[in-house]
């Protein structure tokens, strides 16, 4: 999940106002620091998330945390996984002629600077990014649930839960990180 969430905050106005602040708290602006730290710190925060989650769950179903964490942790990939795509299509249908005008420019010399780089309008990608979002949390829902009916029959709600939540927190942070505005390449 921390990868994910690093792949689609570095492209976003707030990657750059975290940098500034870093810069300011850690008296440097070395890029390679700046992104190491804001990096270390995106992958932490699913991981300890999950250890809380895992604790939750070992709480009631009294096995150890860290088996909790393996065993959920696969609930988790769905979700993960759309949240991947969702940024990728975002590529793939705002930039995908970029291929062919390059092409294009390669072989005829001639620019087509005036010629509009999307597949489909940026409505339609927002769509698509958020019934991808949706899916994935869908079937990590899902995922999460069978994990505990087979493991956990007679208490399986009360299991479920942490994850559960985890899962719903997940998925509404990549919601707000879509709903973000992207910061211009430069």
């Amino acid at each position: 999940m921390g990868i994910v969430f690093v792949q689609n905050i570095t492209m976003l106005e707030i990657w750059q106002k975290w940098q500034k602040a870093l810069t300011n708290i850690l008296h440097t602006d070395n890029y390679a620091v700046l992104f190491t730290v804001l990096f270390l710190i995106a992958m932490a925060v699913p991981v300890v998330l999950t250890l809380i989650a895992s604790k939750g769950v070992a709480l009631v179903n009294k096995q150890k945390s860290w088996e909790n964490f393996a065993r959920y942790g696969y609930a988790l990939i769905p979700l993960d996984l759309a949240g991947h795509l969702a940024h990728n299509l975002f590529h793939l249908l705002a930039e995908g002629k970029s291929i062919f005008y390059t092409g294009l420019t390669f072989f005829t010399g001639q620019e087509l600077d005036n010629m509009s780089r999307s597949i489909v309008g940026s409505s339609t990608i927002t769509l698509l990014q958020y019934s991808l979002l949706v899916l994935g949390a869908i079937l990590s829902l899902y995922t999460a649930w069978k994990i505990t009916k087979n493991n956990e029959p007679k208490n399986t709600f009360n299991v479920f839960l942490p994850f559960g939540i985890l899962i719903i927190v997940f998925f509404l942070i990549n919601i707000y990180l879509f709903m973000l505005p992207m910061a211009m390449r430069t």
